[in-house]
């Protein structure tokens, strides 16, 4: 499996490699190159990260306690979470949904870096409230994939309240960022990780302030780049 898995992930960082060049020199509104199979192996890719992450173990663990009266072992919870990763008609089912929804990019041009975890693949719910651990496949959910430092990826579900977006799909977004609308889309970072949060400056003061606020409304629907990107299109009008 792992060999499988770096296969697929050296395939990936080719193709992203050359999305990050084209997404730097690009103007607003551009459309970038995405085949067909390009598509798909980003989208495995997204969700084996996910998948494969210590937050799906986990889950395991609860779902079992929710069910059964022996719960398992930390081996047998190991040994599930192998079987979820073959299991191709699951895992099919998840990366589905991502490769046919519309994915768009955001460019940030701040002082603040996007940050990223040992768990990237991020989840918020449609109204922007909610960062997702579970639940990850309900309806309106999106995906938030930083790419770099500079570069995020989204995942919109070709649904409400996302339907209109479908027009800029591989398209970098006309949003110009603010340095809140990057503290938002970190947080879903800092939500996800499991042990490391990853930054190219070092800072990690908001990490440590939003991670005190885990469990509050807080942060609750801070500027994004889906809400600032209605304004500027008038797709609220």
């Amino acid at each position: 499996m792992e060999k499988q898995l770096s296969h697929l992930e050296g395939e990936v960082a080719k193709i992203t490699a050359q999305w990050l060049s084209w997404l730097r020199q690009a103007q607003p509104m551009d459309k970038i190159p995405i085949p067909e199979i390009n598509r798909e192996l980003v989208a495995s890719y997204i969700a084996i990260q996910f998948l494969r992450a210590a937050d799906a173990r986990r889950l395991l663990s609860f779902f079992d306690r929710a069910v059964s009266d022996k719960p398992m072992t930390e081996e047998e919870i190991e040994d599930a979470h192998i079987q979820l990763l073959w299991d191709e008609d699951f895992v099919s089912c998840f990366s589905k949904r991502i490769q046919i929804s519309t994915w768009m990019f955001g460019r940030n041009a701040t002082r603040l870096p996007f940050i990223t975890s040992d768990n990237p693949v991020a989840f918020r719910t449609g109204d922007n409230r909610i960062w997702l651990r579970t639940a990850v496949l309900s309806s309106g959910t999106y995906v938030v994939f930083p790419l770099a430092p500079d570069i995020v990826m989204y995942c919109y579900p070709i649904e409400e309240p996302f339907v209109s977006l479908s027009v800029l799909d591989s398209c970098l977004s006309p949003v110009t960022f603010t340095e809140d609308m990057v503290d938002s889309e970190n947080c879903g970072q800092v939500f996800m990780a499991s042990r490391f949060i990853f930054s190219r400056d070092g800072n990690f003061e908001m990490a440590r302030e939003f991670a005190r606020t885990i469990g509050t409304d807080t942060y609750a629907q801070g500027d994004t780049l889906e809400a600032e990107l209605r304004r500027t299109l008038g797709l609220d009008a």
